[in-house]
């Protein structure tokens, strides 16, 4: 019994790294709550929070919205998405021009 459960963590402990590693994370680096959607998947995110999406088809086209704006952002697997003002940045670079959303 104890060599089953310690196959049993073992197995879990590798799928539980090995999915991480392919993931991105989303920082909000605002003063108001971030709503991120990408694919089938919707969060908000409180300010100065992140949260990790793991996509099934990369690259993902994230739509952030905050506010009154709208941001298009592209990000692959293990990339760090931040966004800041009415900016989107994926490892640091500017991407995405903000929409005024109506």
């Amino acid at each position: 019994m104890k060599i089953i459960n310690a196959v049993l963590m073992s197995a879990f402990l590798v799928t539980a790294v090995a999915s991480g590693a392919n993931a991105l994370r989303i920082t909000n680096s605002t003063d108001h709550i971030l709503k991120v959607t990408a694919e089938k998947w919707q969060r908000r995110i409180n300010p100065g929070d992140s949260a990790v999406f793991t996509p099934t088809n990369p690259p993902v086209l994230l739509h952030l919205e905050i506010l009154n704006f709208y941001i298009p952002c592209e990000a692959d697997t293990n990339d760090e998405v931040k966004v800041e003002g009415n900016q989107c940045y994926v490892n640091g670079e500017a991407t995405g021009d903000s929409q005024v959303r109506m």
